[in-house]
């Protein structure tokens, strides 16, 4: 697995909620008071220490005009520490914490440090203002735009310097009532796209240390 895709998986922040398919779409409108909605999604955010769930990637490739769909859980817990254990069509897992990522796969370990290449440690900042809610310190790289239904808040992030370029934009949808996330989509500068269902979620349980173990 590349690590580009293997890290972009990781952008999935605390609070997540349950939604079995994208929800039917009403026309959104600008957020009418976005330091106040900013305020609030990370009050949420920080009373989240931990999040099980499961998950559904689909990758989409733009040249290919196809799609590639796996399923598998995710391992939440506060400061950074993220775990996604993959299941079908093939098994992996794939762990992240504040300096290195380390994917396990076929009996084979590898563990990479994150500050030793630009592309990850910047996607480990991205990852970081999404776990927080605190987007605004991803400014200037990334331009923010806030939009909302009666159903959701949706948050663009759209590239604003060649180096967040290199990682595509995002686009989160967030539930109105409790600021939980309902889907995920990357889209890197090819054009494939990457979205992420989450389901079944259990919050603020207890985790063993040995899920994010990286030696």
């Amino acid at each position: 697995m590349p690590v580009k895709y293997a890290i972009a998986c990781l952008l999935i922040f605390a609070g997540t909620n349950a939604l079995a398919d994208r929800p039917a779409q009403e026309p959104f409108t600008p957020v009418a008071q976005t330091e106040a909605f900013k305020q609030k999604w990370r009050e949420a955010s920080e009373t989240v220490r931990s999040v099980v769930c499961n998950f559904v990637q689909t990758k989409y490739f733009a040249l290919l005009d196809e799609q590639i769909t796996s399923k598998g859980r995710l391992f939440y817990r506060q400061k950074g520490c993220i775990r996604l254990d993959y299941h079908t069509p093939a098994a992996y897992a794939v762990v992240l914490d504040a300096r290195r990522m380390k994917i396990t796969a076929d009996g084979k370990t590898t563990v990479y440090e994150a500050a030793k290449n630009k592309t990850t440690a910047h996607l480990n900042r991205l990852i970081t203002a999404c776990l927080t809610g605190r987007l605004d310190e991803l400014t200037p790289e990334y331009r923010l735009v806030f939009t909302e239904n009666r159903i959701l808040y949706r948050i663009e992030l759209q590239p604003s310097t060649s180096r967040s370029s290199q990682v595509g934009s995002v686009e989160i949808l967030l539930d109105r009532k409790d600021f939980s996330v309902q889907q995920l989509t990357v889209t890197d500068p090819s054009n494939d796209r990457t979205s992420y269902v989450f389901t079944e979620i259990q919050k603020n349980i207890p985790l063993d240390d040995a899920l994010f173990d990286i030696p």
